[in-house]
């Protein structure tokens, strides 16, 4: 089915065209496996995710739920942190909408974490210039463990993984502590 008109595939009148795809409509790509070896990494293209383009991409759909007003996202390689102000007075649906926007951009094995604490939020805006810190795994666990605390996560992602994402079964005393502050 054409997604924008309705119509059949056996509809040729309506058949994407060449110009759907380079107007953006479409992505589309193929790779065939190099017999002489792996092409990636001779050729240096080792796929990466652009943190910045994912925190944007997270904060642009965030803002736009109707109880979100303002949005900060920070992505690391294995966590996104999301704080927002919101007016609603249900803050464990909003705090699971944030949750789940944030997880339909990142790949699986990331956690989220969501804060409406205002107290909190310039904590997550303080890691933008801190990459060089040597503390900076100590200061972004304590943030996590201070998100968790101060504000709900929404509900569990399923039976097996806690609200953010983190295997129920894998709660070292260390991560068992954190959610206990």
């Amino acid at each position: 089915m054409n997604l924008s008109t309705g119509s059949h595939p056996g509809d040729r009148q309506n058949a994407p065209t060449e110009n759907d795809a380079a107007n953006g409509r479409f992505g589309y790509v193929r790779h065939q496996k190099d017999p002489r070896g792996d092409n990636e990494a001779r050729d240096g293209r080792i796929p990466q995710l652009n943190l910045e383009q994912l925190a944007d991409t997270i904060g642009r759909l965030t803002v736009r739920l109707d109880q979100v007003n303002d949005v900060s996202t920070l992505v690391t390689n294995r966590e996104v942190l999301v704080g927002y102000k919101t007016d609603s007075e249900n803050r464990e649906m909003t705090a699971d909408q944030v949750k789940n926007t944030a997880f339909s951009i990142v790949p699986r094995y990331y956690h989220v974490y969501v804060t409406d604490d205002p107290q909190v939020i310039p904590d997550i805006q303080r890691f933008q210039n801190l990459t060089h810190t040597r503390e900076i795994d100590n200061l972004l666990s304590d943030t996590i463990a201070e998100m968790k605390q101060a504000s709900p996560q929404g509900k569990d992602i399923n039976d097996g993984e806690n609200p953010n994402g983190e295997d129920k079964d894998d709660q070292t005393p260390e991560k068992t502590n954190n959610n206990n502050k």
